[in-house]
């Protein structure tokens, strides 16, 4: 999405930084996507860090007051780094955390097995919520 097309209200909340970010969103209903990138021309024996920043904006309640999920488990995160037949991944990360309502730098770190990779954030929701979306802004793949 575009940050102008979000209400001047919720532009500092819903961007980490720049104009442009993800949104995964559903609402009444379990949510699972994946979004990849396959990588070419990186050095095979190189460490390498993936880096996602990550909203989880899984709501429970709008009214009275805006009221985050509870469970931790609402919502999860998994960060994945794939090539020749090697996958390296976070484990899923849950509310606890990339907790619920504010941006989380996640980071994945791995050796590259090949000199393509493919990586991925996957995020999933459990439980159907009456709102619920996972900005994802500033994704990077750097050597270390």
């Amino acid at each position: 999405i575009n940050s102008r097309a979000v209400a001047d209200s919720d532009r500092a909340r819903v961007f980490a930084g720049g104009v442009y970010c993800w949104k995964v969103g559903g609402a009444t209903s379990p949510v699972w996507a994946r979004l990849s990138q396959a990588i070419v021309g990186v050095k095979p024996g190189q460490p390498y860090r993936f880096t996602v920043n990550l909203l989880p904006d899984l709501i429970a309640r709008t009214h009275p007051q805006l009221a985050y999920a509870g469970d931790p488990l609402s919502g999860e995160v998994l960060l994945t780094a794939a090539g020749a037949d090697k996958t390296f991944e976070s484990g899923w990360k849950t509310g606890a955390e990339a907790a619920f309502g504010r941006y989380t730098r996640l980071t994945l770190d791995f050796v590259a097995p090949s000199s393509e990779v493919e990586v991925a954030v996957e995020v999933r929701g459990r439980w159907a919520l009456p709102a619920g979306a996972w900005y994802i802004d500033e994704l990077s793949l750097t050597p270390v």
